[in-house]
């Protein structure tokens, strides 16, 4: 493993084995950038590679802007979220890593809080909104740092658009056709489904995997009606 760039002393750009640029976190990792001796591997936090060189410099100049601990916790919670089974796109690590560093300042200097949502994420995305308590339960353990709950349903909204970014998928009709499939199941068929249930992940997991498909439909005349 080669370290071709050294951002801060946490933050290194390397070329594996393979040929392949990997981005490495990790609190003082880098203490000699001219061999792989300099890499202090028993601090690395987390790894991961940017499918584009776009991103990539877009996420190198970020971190430079940023506290380290906001990289290092997006990061974390991207790694629980894929590990989770959810996939986002590669934008998130900037968004996240921008929306906590920012969260994180406000917070410090009692800046008011986002506003709650209009609409229930956890009654459609169970799995994404435990991701956002788990992350601020991890901030807070981290950092000291306690982020209202808003900021949580924030960062839930972030996975959920960054999901959506790989398909031709808007985000509001997702949680429209979500909503509307829910609301028929209620009246039709006079069920309320128990949100914290096996049975009720695994029906929002299916319909989710449809949406793409539905999408593709329902996109285009959403454009059309709109010009």
């Amino acid at each position: 493993m080669e370290i071709i760039e050294r951002i801060n002393a946490s933050v290194v750009v390397t070329k594996t084995s393979h040929g392949r640029e990997e981005i490495i976190l990790g609190r003082d990792i880098a203490t000699n950038t001219e061999s792989e001796a300099g890499l202090a591997e028993d601090r690395v936090n987390q790894r991961f590679t940017l499918q584009t060189k776009l991103l990539q410099r877009r996420y190198v100049k970020l971190v430079q802007c940023v506290p380290f601990e906001a990289a290092q916790l997006a990061a974390e919670i991207i790694a629980r979220a894929r590990a989770l089974g959810i996939k986002p796109a590669d934008s998130i690590y900037l968004t996240l890593t921008e929306q906590l560093a920012i969260a994180m300042a406000r917070t410090k200097h009692h800046q008011p809080a986002p506003p709650r949502l209009v609409f229930d994420l956890a009654a459609y995305f169970p799995r994404e909104t435990g991701l956002g308590i788990w992350a601020l339960d991890l901030v807070a353990y981290r950092t000291g740092i306690t982020l209202p709950q808003t900021v949580g349903e924030q960062l839930t909204l972030t996975f959920l658009q960054a999901e959506c970014e790989d398909t031709d998928t808007e985000l509001d009709v997702v949680l429209q056709v979500m909503h509307e499939s829910l609301h028929i199941v209620q009246t039709e068929f006079g069920y309320s489904p128990n949100i914290h249930s096996a049975a009720y992940l695994s029906f929002i997991t299916h319909l989710k995997k449809i949406l793409p498909s539905a999408c593709t439909i329902i996109n285009p005349l959403r454009r059309m009606t709109a010009r």
